[in-house]
């Protein structure tokens, strides 16, 4: 028997309770037979020493178990379902879930466990605090995946899509450079001869270029090559209409990216996605608040790179309007133009395979388009199939391509 063995039979006894095959008295005995038949295990001594309630014991443990269970974490108790689950009467659960929620039980004053800031009281949930999540590690060898509210924002390296991407040969052997500095093993030995050398530790990446060359999504994919998860900041969400706040709202990222580095197992990558509107040439000083303002959020994030120690991507269509004080910054600048012909056939090839390859290699002379563009003409082909019941043509792909540019000049190379 293990201590995760002991939490299951807590939960067979929570369903027998719940479904009536035991009374409140006999659930109520066993949850205390349970503590004092396993005192060797340093959790029920613990619980002995606190002196918890049968209550606020079955509290702990149901959310000791949820978290074993969901595998993380990230809030999976309900404050409310867990009161309902003990106390039948209306009255008691009412009583008993005011004092979770006020922070009147042992287990918010003796920080056993974190609840979450809900706007509505009914919808709030708990997780184990990092109090907790180390002792049951130290303790009882136990690893649970940690959450903060914060890391709700991340997006999973797990969860990203696997996607081809077709680079040129100039772009190919920095992006290889890149892959292997974020592999994590390479990663740590990079940081580690960096600050024996009292070098800054942090590695900061502007990916620059034209539009839908794949600057966005290559950052996607070096993550999930690297296990990373990834902190993406919306740039409009940093500018705000009142003076001040667009500065607290960066120094609130960065804050936010630090407490990520400390429950991520990797180190995550934190991604500021087209943010010409926040590395641009500062303004005049005093011309206006919105420029004063763009020149204070620049300062501050001057500030924060110069001292950063983790992984920074920040990608941009407009590298030329770029303020020069953030060149240095950036300790790799990638470069990202449109696919030359042989590359752009491929991604043809790739996105419509019913081409042939001469069609590909075609329609990659014609029209000089990045693979965003070429991206777009597989979606429309998709849904010309779909909603008019046919197969595109190379014909069809021919018009769709005349039809994406604005100019009209249907997309030839002119100048070339």
């Amino acid at each position: 028997t293990n201590l995760v063995d002991i939490l299951e039979e807590f939960n067979d006894l929570s369903d027998e309770f719940d479904t009536n095959k035991i009374s409140f008295f006999e659930f109520h005995q066993s949850i205390e037979d349970l503590v004092e038949e396993h005192l060797k295990y340093p959790l029920f001594a613990e619980i002995k020493k606190y002196r918890l309630s049968n209550f606020e014991t079955f509290f702990l443990l149901d959310t000791i178990w949820d978290a074993l269970r969901k595998g993380d974490n990230d809030f999976n108790t309900s404050v409310q379902i867990t009161v309902d689950d003990y106390f039948k009467r209306k009255s008691e659960s009412i009583h008993y879930f005011n004092k979770i929620i006020k922070g009147e039980t042992k287990l918010t004053k003796l920080n056993l466990i974190e609840l979450s800031k809900e706007q509505y009281i009914n919808r709030s949930e708990v997780k184990l605090s990092d109090k907790m999540l180390k002792f049951l590690h130290e303790k009882e060898e136990l690893l649970i995946d940690n959450f903060s509210e914060s890391n709700k924002k991340l997006i999973q390296f797990n969860q990203i899509k696997s996607k081809e991407l077709f680079y040129n040969t100039k772009e190919i052997t920095q992006i290889k450079i890149l892959e292997n500095a974020l592999h994590q093993t390479k990663f740590k030995e990079l940081q580690e001869n960096l600050s024996k050398r009292n070098l800054p530790k942090g590695i900061a990446i502007l990916l620059h270029g034209a539009p839908g060359t794949g600057k966005t999504e290559t950052v996607y994919q070096l993550a999930k090559l690297t296990k990373r998860n990834i902190y993406k900041v919306d740039i409009s969400e940093t500018k705000s209409m009142w003076f001040g706040e667009s500065q607290k709202l960066i120094k609130k990222v960065f804050r936010e990216y630090q407490e990520m580095q400390k429950t991520e197992k990797n180190c995550p990558i934190l991604l500021f996605n087209e943010a010409d509107g926040i590395i641009s040439k500062r303004k005049e000083a005093g011309s206006s608040n919105v420029a004063d303002t763009e020149n204070a959020i620049q300062n501050i994030i001057l500030e924060e790179m110069e001292n950063f120690d983790g992984i920074l991507f920040a990608t941009t269509n407009l590298v030329k309007n770029m303020d020069t004080a953030f060149e240095r910054r950036f300790l790799f600048k990638v470069l990202f133009e449109n696919p030359d012909t042989e590359i752009s056939a491929k991604i043809w090839k790739n996105k419509l395979a019913f081409l042939t390859k001469d069609e590909a290699t075609r329609l990659a002379e014609r029209f000089p388009f990045s693979g965003g563009e070429i991206e777009n003409i597989a979606r429309k082909s998709l849904m010309n199939e779909l909603l008019n019941n046919t197969e595109t043509t190379f014909y069809d792909v021919m018009q769709f391509c005349s039809q994406e540019k604005w100019g009209g000049n249907d997309g030839k190379r002119i100048g070339f």
